[in-house]
This record gives C-alpha cells, sequence and structure tokens, in this order.
C-alpha cells in the first residue's frame, strides 16, 4: 500500500538571528549580544514539524548522520518550495532529507538568491522583529500548481499544508482576502471555519497564536488553549499549530 503523501507549501528562509538588550529606535545602532545563523521559513518549519509529529520523533539529535526513511510509518511528507542556487540552497536539501521530508518538489533556481531574514530579537521580552527578501520563492507561480499532482511530486497528495508566506494566488488562500487580520476574534472563530467546511474541506484548524488554536469538521468543534511556556524567541512560533 503506497504511503499517505502531506505535501507542505511554502517558504524556505536562512534566517539571520540578532540578539540585543533591545530593539533599536529610528537612526539608532545597538551593539548585539549574539548572533546565530539558522535554517527556517514557514514552509520549511512546518514540512519538518509535520513529519515529527504524524512519526512521534522528537528532535533530530544533532550526531545523526543517516537519513531518516522518508515513507515509513505510511507517512510521507514532501517539501514544496524554491531555493536559490546559493550557499543555503544546498543546505536546506541536506537539513530537510536529515530530518525526514521529501526534497524533490524543491526546486534550486538559477542565478537566484535563497530567501533571507533578519530577524532582531529583544533579549528580555524575547519578542522580535523581521524583515526578509523573498528570493527564490517569488519566481512561483500559481501556474506551477494546475493540478493536485504538482503538489505531490506525481501523485496526488493526500493533505495539503500551507502558509501566507507566498503569494495569495500561489497558496490559493483568496476565500481570506478582504480580512482584516483584527477580525479573527472569538466571534468569528466559528464563521471562518464555516466557510471552509463549506467548500468541502474536512477539518479546519485556526490558529491563534497565544491563544491557541479553533478547530472544526462536520461533528465537532471547540477551541483548544494554547500551553503556557517561557518565550527563548517568538521567531518561527505557531508553525506547528495545525497539527
Amino acid at each position: 500500500m503506497a504511503p499517505q503523501t502531506i505535501a507542505v507549501i511554502g517558504g524556505l528562509d536562512a534566517d539571520l538571528i540578532m540578539i540585543s538588550s533591545r530593539i533599536p529606535d529610528r537612526g539608532e545602532s545597538v551593539l548585539a549580544n549574539e548572533y546565530i545563523e539558522a535554517l527556517g521559513g514557514k514552509g520549511a518549519n512546518s514540512a519538518i514539524a509535520t513529519y515529527r509529529t504524524c512519526h512521534k520523533r522528537p528532535v533530530q539529535d544533532e550526531r545523526a548522520i543517516e537519513y531518516l526513511s522518508l515513507a515509513d510509518d505510511g507517512i510521507e511528507v514532501k517539501m514544496i518550495g524554491a531555493v536559490g542556487d546559493d550557499q543555503y540552497g544546498g543546505k536546506f536539501i541536506v537539513e530537510l532529507n536529515k530530518n525526514g521530508v521529501d526534497t524533490s518538489g524543491i526546486v534550486t533556481v538559477p542565478d537566484t538568491r535563497s530567501s533571507v531574514c533578519f530577524v532582531m530579537v529583544e533579549h528580555s521580552t524575547r519578542e522580535n522583529r523581521c524583515l526578509f527578501t523573498l528570493g527564490a520563492t517569488a519566481t512561483w507561480k500559481k501556474e506551477h500548481f494546475s493540478n493536485a499532482e504538482n503538489l505531490g511530486g506525481g501523485a496526488r497528495p493526500d493533505l495539503v499544508v500551507a502558509q501566507m508566506e507566498i503569494s495569495k494566488d500561489v497558496s490559493e488562500a483568496a476565500i481570506m482576502s478582504g480580512r482584516d487580520r483584527d477580525e479573527v476574534n472569538e466571534d468569528s472563530w466559528s464563521a471562518i471555519a464555516q466557510e471552509f467546511l463549506g467548500r468541502g474541506v474536512k477539518n479546519v484548524v485556526i490558529t491563534l497564536g497565544a491563544k491557541g488554536a479553533f478547530y472544526a469538521n462536520a461533528d465537532d468543534s471547540a477551541h483548544c488553549p494554547a500551553y503556557e511556556v517561557v518565550v527563548k524567541d517568538t521567531t518561527g512560533a505557531g508553525l506547528a499549530g495545525p497539527l
């Protein structure tokens, strides 16, 4: 029996992170306490979180050198995205494979940089501010996904996970166009979920940041509060919420 396939569509960003006592004001320079480079992006983070959730895997041991089996436990996770032919593009392929994610759906765009995100983290609050460039991700067009098979490397995926880091046309999220982000309050959770259910989606999950998540299907709906944790850095927070 062929494994079930989850296709994750989204950005792959190289994160350049500066941690300082506070965020600089306009025209001000502040000495950072720490500088970190990491691979991230909503798409890449979600793909790894999806694999770990489906396979009940803890954080990958950095000492591991063998790639995980891509199809064990009957679930295959495919990353659909684009990277440049720069220093980060190849690193994404290696890191995603090491974490069990199939990268056959990642396109390397010649003469193009990978997406880069500059992150400023305030040490005391661990809140961040981000600036990013789309890089290779900007080369995507909705025509690249004219049928479902394009999302699963030739096979129709059983589930698609998408983020708004790429354009609304590409992620086919026009249903949310025109909604103000502040409109997603408790009174509107159910109404938003019903829009998706009415279009044939079987299970809907709305992530709510610090408030947790709201889920709905044909039989049930409920609000799931978020766990209280000590925040170290909000970069990438919430990307496993739909899982």
